[in-house]
């Protein structure tokens, strides 16, 4: 009996299991063939238990989860909601009025982050490893392999490093100095650690059903909604299928945009009395809200300094690790379900160019060169277009200066428009970014590379 060698599988070793990694897996499974691939997941945490409250999707994530086979287990959890994206409410005076109704393409896909995580963890292949309590300190890069070291005294090997470890990427870091080492460009140095944008956002959880008891009928029931006020706006929708209201309260000082600042983004705990001194004088349907409010913490909103590349050797970043931006377009955790989308199909072209032999070195170096050349540009796009609705839905894009060369759907008679109508219509073109002139040459440039699949706009 003759027993045929198998081939070396192309070792691919993921830091970081939230929404970015846990995207890659899946579209990895879809695309490639995962009997050359051997996958594996580190996990700082001794337990799976995602952080954060909802989660919003758009069009282009709702197509690539439904491309890559994850339509179905979503759905389920999916939020009843109005045919409304988002309706805008000026909140900033006692007697509030609605400006807009915002209706997009595909509509909304709303969850509670817990539901979503569970769905994509539920759906990894059992052949998947997951390394929980295994935090990463370095890793050394040789011409033939990356060694990882763990602060639990472990170490691993592998050909491929993912960082998916979010906004204080240990593998940004570890990379953007080597980098900035080879090249003698300190410039690399810049987004290693995250700037602040001048911004707080308050999180919590308003109880639906005590909602329902204090305020029948409340839009926020069924409706998502900017609440909007000066430097000051309020976004809510529903999740947990009806359970809970999403609350995401932002207060912002521009004068400390782009600044360092301690923690780097973490928490603080936070109370019902700081959250209504920070909207008093609004509208009574936005302050009842608040009586129905639990476990509320303040974040600072941060972003990196936009990064020239994403990949470099044998590293590539995805998700908050390589472009963590505000979440004022719900673009952030989009990008990165992108990110693992087109870096699947990027590893996928690169196995088959080189025949099926996972360990050819070409196969890494045509997919970071690949990744850097389709994702770069698109998601620093999009950190850039978030920044600028944040100070759209705080009512100060006039007091701020915004530039409204980043808008390109505007009417002709926007000048024309009252500062509410201007404020919607800024934001209906933040929204339907997809559908802009740079992103459509994106597109077009990923089709040529990668094949066509059904999930960017053609408008």
């Amino acid at each position: 009996m003759v027993i045929k060698a198998q081939t070396p599988k192309l070792r691919i070793a993921i830091v970081g299991s939230g929404i970015a990694g846990l995207s890659l897996v899946n579209a990895l499974q879809r695309y490639c063939d995962m009997s050359l691939l051997e996958v594996t997941l580190f996990e700082a945490a001794r337990h799976l238990s995602p952080k954060g409250a909802g989660i919003v999707l758009y069009q282009r994530p709702q197509r690539i989860l439904r491309e890559i086979g994850l339509g179905a287990g979503l759905e389920k959890y999916v939020s009843d909601h109005s045919d409304i994206t988002w309706r805008l409410r000026y909140s900033d005076r006692e007697d509030g009025f609605d400006i807009d109704d915002m209706r997009l393409e595909d509509g909304v896909y709303l969850f509670h982050r817990h539901d979503f995580h569970k769905v994509l963890l539920d759906s990894l292949f059992p052949d998947v490893r997951i390394c929980l309590d295994h935090r990463l300190m370095d890793y050394t890069t040789t011409s033939t392999e990356t060694t990882l070291t763990f602060s639990n005294g472990t170490t691993a090997t592998c050909d491929l490093l993912i960082g998916a470890d979010g906004l204080r990427s240990h593998v940004r870091r570890d990379m953007l100095g080597a980098l900035a080492t080879r090249t003698a460009d300190e410039r690399y140095l810049e987004s290693i650690q995250p700037l602040f944008t001048g911004t707080y956002v308050y999180r919590g959880l308003v109880d639906a059903e005590d909602l329902a008891k204090r305020h029948p009928g409340h839009q926020a029931l069924k409706t998502p909604i900017q609440w909007l006020g000066k430097y000051r706006h309020l976004t809510t929708y529903p999740i947990g299928q009806g359970r809970y209201v999403n609350f995401a309260l932002h207060v912002s000082d521009y004068s400390e945009e782009g600044t360092r600042i301690d923690g780097n983004g973490a928490s603080t705990p936070a109370t019902i009395d700081d959250v209504r001194a920070v909207l008093r004088g609004w509208d009574k349907e936005s302050m009842v809200l608040v009586d129905s409010l639990s476990g509320v913490t303040k974040w600072p909103v941060m972003e990196l300094y936009p990064l020239p590349a994403y990949a470099d050797e044998r590293v590539i970043l995805v998700g908050d690790a390589a472009h963590a931006m505000t979440h004022h377009v719900g673009a952030g955790a989009s990008q990165g379900i992108e990110d693992g989308f087109i870096l699947a199909r990027c590893i996928c072209k690169a196995l088959k160019m080189c025949t099926g032999d996972a360990r050819d070195g070409r196969v890494i170096t045509q997919t970071v060169e690949l990744y850097n050349r389709l994702r770069v540009p698109m998601s620093n796009y999009l950190l850039a277009r978030a920044r600028v609705q944040g100070k759209v839905w705080g009512l100060a894009f006039e007091d701020e200066k915004v530039d409204l060369g980043v808008f390109d759907q505007l009417p002709e008679n926007y000048g024309d428009l009252s500062f509410t109508d201007k404020a919607a219509r800024l934001s209906t073109d933040s929204y339907s970014w997809f559908k802009s002139g740079f992103i459509r040459e994106m597109d077009a440039l990923i089709e040529k590379e990668l094949g066509k699949c059904d999930y960017a706009s053609r408008a």
